[in-house]
């Protein structure tokens, strides 16, 4: 037979243990043996990041218009010599947004780092509101469009107030339009209503008397 020590391994160090054999003939043997525990290396540095907008948690991804502020958080199982500063999204970032990388590196050497996405839209559409036709008469048809472009998130929803054509006269109205992010303008577009033509003979108006 022969059998060893089991190893204890719950502590660094270098370690001892014997082995024993027995012969069939019942003579035994015994001798030791060396080994070394290690004890396991530091926890590797972390960063996380949080995200706040106007005041209220920012989620990644997602569109904003105002300013989107960062902060780090850094952890290691050794002294961290240096994690990333806070920092601010102000600009508009355009339709992709923009991903702000944040590092963290202990004193091992050791570094990590976070990612988050970020969408900043501060302004708003512009309009290029029209009539079309700019003129008609009492009761007719006005289409009236906002014509709303955005080169940030996009637009959201864009509309004209309803033509009024019961009576005669200059007439204007509001577009209005919103982006996803929130920002929204407004314009008026104007447009005339006119009386119609009275009726004609002989190419004047009706019931004039022809000289």
């Amino acid at each position: 037979s022969e059998a060893c020590d089991v190893p204890s391994t719950a502590t660094a160090g270098t370690k001892t243990a014997t082995c024993r054999a027995t012969d069939a003939a019942g003579n035994t043997a015994e001798a030791t043996v060396q080994f070394t525990v290690q004890a396991p290396p530091p926890a590797p540095p972390t960063i996380t990041v949080a995200a706040t907008a106007g005041g209220s948690p920012y989620v990644a991804g997602t569109w904003s218009r105002v300013p989107v502020s960062l902060t780090y958080t850094c952890t290691s199982g050794v002294v961290v010599s240096s994690c990333q500063a806070p920092r601010t999204i102000t600009a508009d970032t355009g339709p992709a947004g923009q991903t702000v990388t944040g590092t963290v590196t202990d004193a091992l050497g050791r570094t990590a780092q976070t990612d988050i996405l970020v969408k900043v839209d501060r302004t708003a559409p512009q309009l290029a509101p029209t009539a079309t036709p700019a003129s008609v008469t009492i009761g007719g048809t006005v289409v009236l469009a906002a014509n709303a472009t955005d080169t940030g998130s996009g637009i959201a929803s864009q509309s004209c107030d309803a033509p009024n054509t019961s009576t005669v006269g200059t007439k204007t109205a509001t577009c209005r339009a919103t982006d996803v992010a929130g920002n929204a303008a407004t314009k008026t577009v104007a447009y005339t209503v006119t009386a119609p033509a009275p009726p004609q003979c002989q190419g004047v108006a009706d019931r004039t008397p022809l000289l």
